[in-house]
């Protein structure tokens, strides 16, 4: 019961973005949604209905670096948005102490507020 609820879950959320027309290529295969967003980003979702909560791994390919997160699953489709529309992107931390050469997703207004020395600190994707 739980696999037929999550493959529903997922075959709209595919279908959603297929009708606003993501960026890239998507598929579906099985229990996941496969979106190459661009030659050097690729992604995957999927959902959890026993934890309700979403599953999204973003790969940068070029580097082989990879993020993922636990979104709920209210919240699931809305990030996948905000990549599509680049007001989440990925980024890589290139100076600094902690986490250097670290791959992690930027929210775009986090990212505007940052003065031109801290931004100089990453390597946006």
């Amino acid at each position: 019961m739980e696999q037929k609820m999550a493959k529903e879950k997922l075959t709209l959320i595919y279908q959603k973005m297929k009708d606003e027309r993501f960026n890239g290529e998507i598929i579906i295969n099985g229990f996941w949604i496969i979106w190459k967003f661009s030659e050097n980003i690729s992604i995957e979702v999927t959902v959890d209905n026993l934890h309700e909560e979403g599953y999204i791994s973003v790969t940068y390919l070029k580097q082989s670096k990879s993020t993922h997160w636990h979104p709920e699953l209210d919240e699931l489709y809305d990030d996948l948005l905000k990549i599509n529309n680049n007001n989440l992107f990925g980024v890589i931390k290139k100076k600094g102490f902690l986490f250097r050469n670290h791959f992690f997703m930027m929210d775009k207004n986090y990212w505007e507020s940052l003065n031109v020395k801290r931004k100089s600190k990453y390597t946006v994707l």
